[in-house]
């Protein structure tokens, strides 16, 4: 000890003292973990608030283009010019969307493997991804979400639908499976025949499906 400044040269020289060594030597080594942990999810979140920050311009823009076209005064030449410029901002939502930060895609849920979004052949835009977290330890049992999900984000999840979207119209179709599964709200309507002339007012609000119409209508005109 004298020669070597040192207390213990091996951990057999005070075993009790060395437990108590290799303990802290864990404690601070799990410290400066979490302390990496930490840096590293505050350059995720600036990454991803700068992304969001892109997406928010082009959407500004998207609206000034809008109203610019508003009107009969836009051109054939201006309106062309107008939608060229609405799919480039369309790509740099989709580029600032898919972002990355060190290999992960920052809106992709939990899976940053994989791009969030994809443009699909009819210029739809499809989220590949989901509404899950991505949780990192910052310190003894304490987790944090390190990413914002596609869905908070960017609201890219649909509704999910209990009904036909696309119905083929037959008979015993319900109106409220009519529009993409909006549905259709039967009111009064007014006929009027080219042989009397005179005007017929027919009720559909109690009717459910197409065939209910048919019934009304004919029930009303007599055919």
């Amino acid at each position: 000890q004298l020669s070597s400044g040192q207390r213990l040269s091996v951990p057999s020289d005070d075993p009790a003292a060395a437990s108590r060594t290799l303990s802290l030597q864990r404690i601070l080594a799990a410290k400066d973990q979490f302390k990496t942990n930490i840096q590293t999810d505050r350059s995720f979140l600036s990454t991803s608030e700068s992304s969001l920050s892109s997406v928010g311009d082009a959407l500004v823009q998207a609206r000034q283009l809008l109203t610019a076209g508003i009107g009969n005064s836009t051109t054939t030449a201006g309106k062309q010019a107008s939608a060229t410029q609405a799919a480039s901002l369309v790509q740099q939502v989709l580029s600032a969307s898919n972002s990355q930060f060190r290999g992960r895609y920052l809106f992709s849920g939990s899976d940053g493997s994989q791009a969030p979004f994809t443009l699909r052949a009819d210029g739809s835009v499809q989220y590949n991804g989901d509404a899950g977290s991505l949780p990192t330890q910052i310190d003894a049992g304490q987790y944090l979400s390190a990413n914002v999900d596609g869905q908070t984000a960017l609201s890219a999840l649909s509704p999910t639908f209990g009904s036909d979207i696309n119905p083929a119209l037959a008979l015993n179709s319900k109106l409220s499976d009519l529009y993409g599964g909006s549905g259709v709200a039967p009111q009064q309507i007014v006929v009027t025949l080219s042989s009397s002339g005179t005007p017929q007012t027919i009720d559909l609000s109690s009717a459910r499906t197409m065939g209910d119409i048919k019934t009304q209508i004919e029930n009303v005109l007599g055919t």
